[in-house]
């Protein structure tokens, strides 16, 4: 069986942590207040997270990604320390103030829906180094692929990662990052392992032209001109990102229809939930046509796949991503629906 990408799991975070590239350079105390932290990021649905897994559902490689404030994006691109001590006297600064260096699930979609602000995304990834080189390739090649599967359409701001080693730093500046920090600019006693600070921003990148860049098309987004509502939101996303149908997406417990009132506390017929479920659709439908939208191909027997066809397009539509919670907090659900990456 070979190597398949999900959403990552409460389990995977103590292996995602040890496996990040930056744990070299940090304490055991500080690698277990940040499971924590990613572990709680990861619930409330302020980090999305996916991981490789082999055979035996052990993670291989992972990739996590939290949207930022634009203070934190400056200390982290012009500071001296690691992406992880920024992080934490960010949130110790915080606890004063009204805003959080790391955004809840409203104010992404807020920035992303703003022409004017877009998102800061700082990345971490890490793999698995003990394996052989065709498959940590493998790896790599999978945890590129989810991160664009997850992430395009997204009004990008800014990109930002730390990173280790020449050769890793170089790969990013071909991808289309600029080197921000260099290894004299961290702390004396991990300068040895070699971090850099690796970032782009949208008016750096795209005014290069260099289309063919990686990093390229990720800030080719802007600001969706459709608001679809949360719900519509994530039932989008179950069908055009995971590729799953309304039986399937019936199976999240958070889509399931609920009665309306709170007398009725018996459960819904799985046929009942069904009808609610296209009833969910057909609002979608409606919404496009009210809105002058052209979406319509196939006719009325095709309209779900006109509506998933026209998401493709405009890709900035359904996003950002909310489901990655709803797996965090379900690993079954997270094992038995893959992401789709191939």
């Amino acid at each position: 069986m070979p190597f398949q990408v999900r959403f990552t799991t409460p389990d995977d975070v103590p292996q995602c942590a040890a496996l990040s590239r930056d744990a070299v350079a940090l304490s055991s105390a500080d690698n277990m207040q940040r499971v924590g932290r990613w572990k709680e990021w990861l619930q409330e649905g302020h980090a999305l997270s996916a991981v490789v897994v082999d055979e035996s559902d052990h993670v291989v490689a992972f990739g996590l990604s939290v949207c930022i404030s634009d203070g934190l994006r400056t200390q982290i691109w012009h500071g001296n320390g690691h992406v992880e001590t920024c992080i934490q006297n960010a949130l110790n600064r915080s606890t004063q103030r009204t805003s959080h260096p790391v955004l809840a699930r409203h104010e992404i979609i807020k920035a992303h829906r703003d022409q004017n602000m877009g998102l800061n995304l700082l990345g971490f990834y890490g793999w698995r180094t003990d394996l052989p080189e065709e498959r940590v390739n493998r790896a790599g090649r999978l945890l590129v692929q989810s991160f664009l599967h997850l992430h395009r359409g997204i009004h990008l701001k800014s990109f930002t990662k730390e990173v280790y080693g020449d050769m890793e730093v170089q790969g990013y500046v071909r991808m289309g990052c600029e080197v921000l920090r260099r290894p004299e600019r961290f702390p004396p006693n991990t300068q040895r392992w070699k971090p850099y600070i690796v970032g782009a921003d949208r008016d750096g990148l795209l005014g290069t032209g260099r289309f063919h860049q990686y990093l390229y098309e990720m800030f080719c987004y802007g600001a969706p001109s459709l608001h679809l509502e949360r719900s519509q939101l994530e039932l989008v996303q179950l069908a055009y990102l995971m590729g799953l149908n309304d039986e399937e997406i019936l199976t999240v417990p958070e889509m399931q229809p609920r009665p309306k009132r709170k007398k009725e506390v018996k459960a819904l017929t799985p046929e009942t939930q069904m009808v609610l479920i296209r009833q969910r659709w057909c609002r979608l439908y409606e919404k496009l046509d009210r809105e002058g939208i052209q979406w319509h191909r196939l006719g009325r027997n095709n309209q779900r796949h006109d509506f998933l066809q026209y998401v493709g397009k405009p890709p900035e539509v359904a996003m950002p991503l909310l489901i990655g919670s709803y797996f965090y907090r379900h690993p079954d659900m997270a094992r038995r629906f893959p992401i789709l990456v191939e």
